[in-house]
């Protein structure tokens, strides 16, 4: 499975997006907290190869890629916002895309 990493306390832990056994081409949109104070949200997409979801140690889970938004520039309107929407689109040939708003990453 397809997932992002999540702090829980001191625990990074891996949460699905796109669960195992999905069928390709899919197109998923999740909308990630926007902090006060903290405008630029960051995100570090993972593989799952196996069934533990605690990150540390688990050699099942790799890292894809990662990346950090910052809202005020993704932003078409100068105002404060609680949440912001990312897509993920894999292929047939699983190839990833992410777009923050309108654009690409």
């Amino acid at each position: 499975s397809y997932g992002i990493q999540v702090n829980k306390g001191f625990k990074q832990l891996f949460e699905p997006v796109i669960e195992r056994g999905a069928t390709y081409p899919l197109e998923v949109s999740r909308r990630f907290p926007v902090l006060p104070g903290r405008p630029v949200v960051n995100i570090r997409f993972l593989r799952n190869s196996g069934s533990n979801n605690t990150i540390t140690g688990n050699s099942d889970i790799r890292e894809i890629g990662s990346m950090s938004i910052d809202t005020r520039e993704q932003s078409n309107v100068n105002e404060n916002v609680s949440s912001y929407a990312v897509t993920f689109k894999i292929d047939a040939n699983r190839r990833i895309e992410v777009t923050a708003g309108n654009e690409p990453m």
